[in-house]
């Protein structure tokens, strides 16, 4: 099955009887969106928090205040409306510091969700950095370190600048009396610096240290006697651990390089979480988890992905606060590490498509088909292999299904060291689906029955050719739902599998539907770069209703889909939406880009990634659904009745028609 992207939809009503999946591991709990009154540039920034309260820097917008006591259900309060542009904030000592441009704002934080103004200090240069350090505050633009008294808040006063000569200001920090600032020298072509200041005396700022780094460095914060700092260039991201115990003589004492990049972090308690993600393919993250409890020895612990760029990180209890793109996010970190790659199998071709079936999964790996032992997921071993071309497969009992564009090909791999070649068929095909002792293929210029119940000779029963392009397709029943790109979804009456027709087909608007998944009442669908939509089927399942939908950001173009328990898993980007209310699918969290196809299977998730190869994620137990999850009652449905939704009729044409429109 295969499948799209996410939207956000409307929130239904409350009776739909779907099991709702437990909390998992770095998982999104609560969201709240640039939208509205409070939100106008879309552009969240840099964090801050004060007990349960964040504060979200957002440029022209101002500062917004978010109330964070239900961090399920984020509230915003309100918004600054600063005179300048809000780039950073730091909080400290009851006070809430905003870099404004042109200014330092000083607020009163002693009531967290009513931040007043007490004090203003103008400035000659572009504020871009803060930093607060007991009654100390600091300003950095992109060339000049300012230090500023704030015993007396209402009365901001300038102590001391120091220029920073050679290079751009990217980040700063100040503790126990020493100011750091990470300085890029030629942004992402690698090259800056690490500059330690005194600041022991704050009416004459000195540099009295510099640690040159590889790439451009960006985000710092110093715990416990070490920096911590993060770089990028354009081979990817890294985070370096700095012993500053002796402030004059900084040592870097570990590093850990990780694909994407990071422009935040946030450490506490043996973690560094680091934001960013602003990639777009394999093992990209919003959040990095990495163990620093050994601090010459960073290690990854787990990585979360959402379709958006998030730029600044907060500790809160047992979340991450991520700003950024679109929202602030909150996300769960008290089980670090899940979701997790616990497997791989790098291939020699492209892995297109995966099909898995107990200990054994079956890769489409361009020039081969390949029999891979899963019992270990951790270490999936390449079993056998058949040398044909393949660009999707499917099971049917010991039997593997593959196609190569112009045939089907049955295989028999009832011992898996030694796959036998049994029958084949010439029909154009890119996708296979199997459903008893048939398949369903489908190609750029149609779609075909294949009856396979005799291996050694299997025979096309039925063909479609058609004007769109046939994605996918998934049979629940007696229906076969074709994923037709931008002609929407076809649908087949497969009643009688020798002699299937046509029984109807829907246009969704402005999308292209790539795959779709049914679990019981609830159809999935995989609309592209419009994300994912939702639907309930009516007992005939040409009138449909659509209730609900969730788009990801500009990079969530989807490819497949699998529906569990009530759990959506999307690939390109492995992530998981909650659809137990069908209406507001809400996305739990992921893993990364560039994925083909994804199966489910004993709980954990298998991804074709093309050159990338074979991929086996666990995001914990939490994700293995109940039985008979996903499923909506008959009472549910008409309690559902009296919602708005959007009343779609499937158009039925005619049973003999080859009018059946499948593919873009």
């Amino acid at each position: 099955m295969r499948t799209g992207v996410a939207t956000s939809g409307a929130v239904l009503a409350s009776a739909v009887a779907l099991a709702a999946p437990p909390a998992p591991a770095l998982v999104t709990v609560g969201m709240l969106e640039a939208a509205g009154p409070y939100f106008s540039s879309g552009r969240w920034q840099r964090v801050a928090s004060v007990g349960s309260v964040v504060y979200s820097a957002d440029q022209e917008s101002g500062v917004r205040v978010v109330d964070l006591s239900d961090p399920a259900a984020p509230v915003g309060v309100g918004v600054i409306d600063t005179p300048g542009s809000a780039w950073s904030v730091a909080a400290g000592t009851g006070l809430l510091l905003v870099a404004d441009g042109d200014a330092l704002l000083v607020f009163d934080v002693a009531v967290p969700t009513a931040p007043s103004l007490v004090g203003t200090l103008p400035l000659a240069g572009d504020a871009e950095w803060v930093a607060i350090d007991g009654s100390i505050g600091y300003v950095a633009s992109w060339h000049t370190v300012l230090a500023v008294d704030l015993s007396d808040p209402s009365l901001p006063e300038l102590a001391s600048e120091l220029p920073i000569p050679q290079g751009l200001v990217r980040g700063l920090e100040a503790a126990a009396g020493r100011v750091y600032v990470s300085v890029s020298e030629q942004e992402f072509t690698g090259g800056g610096a690490l500059h330690v200041l005194d600041a022991s005396d704050p009416s004459h700022l000195e540099q009295i240290a510099s640690l040159p780094v590889a790439a451009d460095p960006t985000g710092l914060e110093v715990v416990g006697g070490y920096l911590y700092l993060l770089a990028n260039d354009s081979a990817g991201g890294s985070l370096h651990v700095v012993d500053v115990a002796l402030p004059e003589t900084p040592v870097e004492i570990g590093s850990l390089p990780f694909p994407g990049f990071a422009s935040d972090l946030a450490v506490a308690e043996g973690r560094a979480y680091l934001a960013g993600g602003d990639g777009y393919g394999p093992m990209t993250a919003s959040l990095r988890v990495v163990d620093v409890s050994d601090p010459e020895a960073p290690a990854p612990l787990g990585a979360f992905a959402s379709g958006a760029y998030h730029e600044g990180v907060a500790l809160v209890g047992g979340h991450a606060i991520l700003g950024g793109t679109f929202d602030v996010r909150v996300v769960d970190v008290t089980i670090p590490d899940r979701p997790a790659v616990i497997g791989v199998l790098d291939t020699p071709g492209f892995v297109a498509d995966v099909a898995v079936s107990g200990d054994l999964a079956v890769l489409a790996d361009e020039y081969a088909v390949r029999i891979v032992d899963v019992s270990d997921p951790s270490a999936p071993v390449e079993r056998s292999a058949v040398e044909i071309p393949s660009r999707g497969v499917a099971l049917a009992g010991n039997l593997v299904l593959s196609v190569d564009g112009f045939s089907l090909r049955v295989l028999d791999i009832s011992n898996p060291d030694a796959p036998a070649p049994l029958g084949s068929v010439e029909v154009l095909a890119d996708r296979v689906e199997s459903f008893g002792e048939h398949a369903l293929v489908t190609h750029a210029l149609g779609l075909a029955f294949v009856d396979h119940s005799n291996p050694e000779a299997p025979e096309v029963v039925a063909e479609y050719p058609g004007a769109c392009d046939a994605w996918e397709a998934t049979v629940e029943g007696a229906t076969a739902f074709v994923a037709s790109g931008s002609c929407g979804i076809s649908l087949f009456d497969v009643s009688n599998p020798d002699a299937p027709f046509s029984d109807g087909m829907f246009r969704l608007q402005g999308a292209s539907v790539r795959g779709i998944a049914v679990e019981g009442r609830i159809a999935a669908v995989a609309a592209g770069a419009e994300g994912l939509r939702v639907f309930e089927l009516g007992e005939v399942p040409r009138l449909s209703t659509e209730i609900g939908a969730l788009r990801l950001g500009a990079s969530g173009v989807v490819n497949d889909v699998e529906l569990e328990g009530g759990i959506a898993w999307l690939a390109d980007r492995l992530l998981a939406i909650d659809l137990a209310n069908p209406a507001a699918p809400f996305e739990l969290g992921g893993l990364f880009g560039g994925g083909f196809d994804v199966e489910r299977e004993g709980g954990l998730s298998y991804v074709a990634t093309g050159p990338a190869g074979l991929l086996i994620v666990d995001f914990g137990p939490e994700y293995v659904p109940e039985p008979g999850a996903g499923v909506l009652s008959l009472a549910a449905l008409a309690a559902l009745a009296g919602t708005s939704r959007r009343r779609t009729t499937w158009n039925r044409p005619p049973r003999n028609g080859a009018a059946c429109s499948a593919r873009s």
